[in-house]
């Protein structure tokens, strides 16, 4: 009987071993977040109005400009959308909520498409150091340290709760002047 050398049983180990890690740290990242995602109708996104869809889109526009949004149209005719506003977060952290409409025809009026989407962010520090020096040569030593603060993404979600979108919905309604 043969027998394999020691390196080569060592190696065939860490491969099994390599696969199981890789196995382990696969099973748990948890999956795609996306995997409830149904695409069945949801009408908290969507409203009808009875009006042409550019009237909707303005009247959507000055709701956002009403309440501190950045407002900037996403093509030439303005019926879509994109409007974001910063909200001071914790000490060193801070949330954006970037709202977007879509203003769409249809034969009786406009339908008017709204999502939101909230990313927080936290500021990270960090410090460097560097020294140079010639101990052999001369006894003279040069250090440099500096701090550094990075933004960093800590989450992002889109907004689902009914209430934002039906107190959306209620002032562009407002805005257009229908009851």
């Amino acid at each position: 009987m043969k027998r394999r050398p020691a390196h080569s049983v060592v190696k065939q180990l860490k491969a099994a071993l390599a696969a199981i890690a890789i196995s382990l740290l696969a099973a748990c990242g948890g999956g795609p977040m996306h995997r409830g995602e149904s695409f069945e109708p949801d009408p908290r996104y969507r409203r009808v109005f009875k009006v042409p869809a550019a009237q909707v889109c303005e009247a959507a526009r000055l709701v956002l400009l009403g309440q501190g949004y950045v407002v900037r149209s996403l093509d030439a005719n303005a019926l879509s959308l994109d409007g974001s506003k910063q909200f001071a977060g914790e000490k060193q952290s801070h949330s954006v909520l970037q709202v977007v409409v879509n203003c769409v025809p249809q034969s009786e009026g406009t339908n008017l498409f709204v999502t939101a989407v909230e990313e927080s962010f936290d500021i990270k520090k960090s410090s460097e150091s560097t020294a140079l020096g010639l101990p052999m040569v001369a006894p003279i030593t040069v250090s440099r340290s500096s701090m550094a603060e990075h933004q960093v993404k800590s989450s992002g979600q889109t907004v689902g709760e009914q209430r934002f979108f039906e107190s959306f919905f209620a002032a562009v309604q407002a805005e257009l002047g229908q009851p």
